[in-house]
């Protein structure tokens, strides 16, 4: 996961005790929120997203997918089903 971090996450990982560094939701998490990003920010980045010609449809998916989902948590957004 390492190589494909930003310079900034990669000195926030620097910083992860080494248990917690194996667990990828865990340093999601810390790096998320040592960034701080807004749902502002999250909200604009789901808007203007392209596709590029390098990327298959479904690698585009999962990058819009997790946009929207970073912004619902950033909203704090509880989402409840009824059956």
């Amino acid at each position: 996961m390492r190589p494909y971090l930003s310079d900034k996450a990669k000195f926030l990982l620097s910083r992860v005790e080494l248990e917690k560094s194996t667990d990828c939701g865990a340093v999601k998490r810390y790096i998320l929120q040592e960034m701080q990003l807004t749902a502002c920010v999250y909200l604009d980045k789901f808007q203007s997203v392209s596709r590029d010609s390098t990327e298959t449809y479904h690698q585009f998916a999962n990058k819009l997918s997790s946009f929207f989902d970073y912004y619902v948590e950033s909203r704090k957004v509880v989402v409840t089903r009824n059956r």
